[in-house]
């Protein structure tokens, strides 16, 4: 079964700051959302 994982506006917002201290933060968030998708976590 496939899920989707819908960002809040907080989470999206949290990211944000997050990625102007650390520009490779997409690259480690988005394999943890695919694994939420698949709900392997």
């Amino acid at each position: 079964m496939q899920y989707n994982v819908i960002p809040t506006p907080r989470f999206e917002k949290d990211l944000k700051k997050l990625c102007k201290k650390n520009k490779n933060i997409d690259a480690d968030v988005e394999p943890v959302l695919e694994q939420l998708e698949k709900r392997k976590l």
